[in-house]
């Protein structure tokens, strides 16, 4: 089956004010192995980081041959 992306996100999202970090870098989750498409895991992504008040800066990567990246 698919891999549940946003679960890894979740939980890397959840030791950020625990663990006092203020910015991340992060791949393009599920897109590789996982078989997700960028177009829908992109907006999950984003979702998901807005609702952490914790976070300064966020770098998302997207998938190799991909040139868009989101900050």
């Amino acid at each position: 089956g698919q891999i549940r992306f946003d679960m890894n996100l979740l939980m890397v999202l959840a030791v950020t004010p625990v663990w006092g970090i203020k910015s991340i870098a992060l791949p393009a989750l599920g897109c590789g192995e996982g078989k997700l498409t960028w177009g829908k895991v992109l907006p999950v992504m984003i979702d998901e980081i807005k609702r952490n008040e914790s976070l300064d800066f966020v770098e998302i990567y997207p998938p190799r041959g991909d040139s868009t990246c989101q900050q």
